[in-house]
């Protein structure tokens, strides 16, 4: 991986997003795929590049698009909404306590369907511990028991997973081919039967959407499916990061090209040498400006209490 361009902006729409894809064919040349998760913030600004270079084609991140068919196959489930309402209430009653070791993990704000997979096997795992509990533990069984009714539904769920982790193991190695989806279909017959329609159908539309996507390859071609490379970096800086990226960009973001790049002694001294101190500042004051923190002491400083 190779960053191209790292530039914030105040803004991101499709012109925004348009004007920065044009700019980087500069550096790279006119690329041949551009995988997006498709948000609307910069879904206009690839089609419109797609218009103007014929070549290039706009690919739908397969883990982003698996969150949107979760989220259309379970959002309207009572079962589902009753156990995240569950869970979400155990976890609250939980905190500060002897069992606050088996409580729940919290769903994201955003994209939550992407990460429902640790709920449920957090699920499995309270159920496989019920099974196997001692008759002494009994605010163990009080607090948890309610997480019996939930056992036919979790199976349910279980298998569902199994079917997305499946689909994104497989374009995540393999990639998008003009063959992928047949490949995928005869990897799915190998693996155990689906149980529930539900899932049956989930593997079926999944399937037409791999083959939607394989149609824009070329013969002989292997475009990438998903976007977890970037998206494993933005995890590595918001870790990097810290405390400090909940109030929005820092000067650690300059680490993110580092992170990629091959470093060795030569490297690092080369670019010590070549990159003061002052020409990082000022890249941060242009690109960047204060930060929320301060800009909060600012607005503070001149209304100090009496």
């Amino acid at each position: 991986m190779e960053p191209i361009t790292l530039e914030p902006v105040t803004k991101a729409n499709g012109d925004v997003v348009y004007q920065k894809l044009e700019e980087a064919v500069a550096k790279t040349g006119v690329p041949r795929a551009i995988v997006s998760d498709r948000g609307t913030d910069i879904n206009s600004g690839i089609k419109r590049f797609c218009q103007s270079h014929q070549e290039t084609t706009a690919i739908y991140d397969v883990k982003h698009k698996i969150a949107l068919m979760l989220k259309h196959h379970l959002e309207k489930d009572e079962c589902r909404n009753d156990f995240s309402v569950f869970a979400s209430r155990l976890k609250k009653q939980l905190q500060q306590t002897e069992l606050s070791h088996l409580t729940p993990p919290a769903l994201r704000v955003k994209a939550r369907y992407m990460n429902l997979e640790e709920r449920i096997k957090w699920a499995q795992k309270i159920l496989v511990l019920l099974d196997h509990t001692a008759d002494e533990t009994a605010l163990l069984k009080a607090k948890f028991n309610a997480l019996q009714a939930y056992r036919p539904v979790i199976e349910e769920w279980v298998e569902m997973h199994s079917v997305v982790k499946i689909v994104e193991q497989f374009i995540s190695y393999h990639g998008l081919s003009q063959d992928i989806a047949l490949k995928l279909a005869l990897h799915f017959k190998q693996q155990a039967r689906l149980k529930y329609a539900a899932n049956r159908q989930l593997r079926h539309e999944l399937l037409r959407f791999i083959r939607s996507q394989a149609v824009q390859c070329r013969l002989n071609e292997c475009l990438p499916g998903s976007s977890e490379v970037i998206e494993s970096v933005f995890g590595k800086q918001k870790y990097l990061e810290g405390e400090q990226s909940k109030s929005g960009f820092t000067g650690l973001l300059l680490a993110l090209p580092a992170m990629v790049a091959e470093l060795n002694a030569d490297i690092v001294k080369q670019a010590l040498e070549s990159t003061p101190v002052k020409t990082v500042l000022e890249w941060k004051k242009k690109y960047l400006g204060d930060t929320v923190q301060a800009r909060r002491r600012h607005a503070f400083s001149n209304h100090h209490q009496e």
